[in-house]
């Protein structure tokens, strides 16, 4: 086990004990996504070679495990766990750059679903 990796049920979170490269990863995800209902469709913001593209596309096209380690540090930070401790979990070398990846609160709406999950 590394610095960057924390031992959960089993495994090691930011290690791949199952051999499965990213890119068949980021596949599998997709499919199960689109098994999951997540096909609501997305607007898409890229720029290539200077040109700004905008495209649609269902949601479950756009989950990677990128997505994943994303909202895993996103709904940490939400919940109040330092940054040092998120970093020592994603690899960010500085709260600086954890903080640029890390979405802003004003993006989500976690604050409604917590209140929902308080509720039950």
């Amino acid at each position: 086990m590394t610095g960057n990796q924390i031992r959960i049920k089993g495994g090691v979170l930011g290690s791949n004990p199952s051999g499965i490269n990213e890119n068949t990863f980021n596949e599998k995800i997709k499919i199960v996504c689109l098994k999951a209902g997540i096909t609501g469709l997305e607007t898409k913001r890229e720029t290539r070679g200077g040109v700004k593209l905008i495209t649609t596309i269902p949601k479950y096209k756009m989950i990677s495990s990128h997505t994943g380690r994303r909202s895993f540090a996103t709904n940490f930070d939400f919940d109040g766990v330092p940054l040092k401790e998120i970093m020592s979990v994603t690899g960010h070398s500085t709260e600086k750059a954890l903080r640029t990846y890390i979405k802003k609160q004003e993006e989500t709406t976690f604050a409604a679903f917590k209140a929902v999950g308080e509720r039950r």
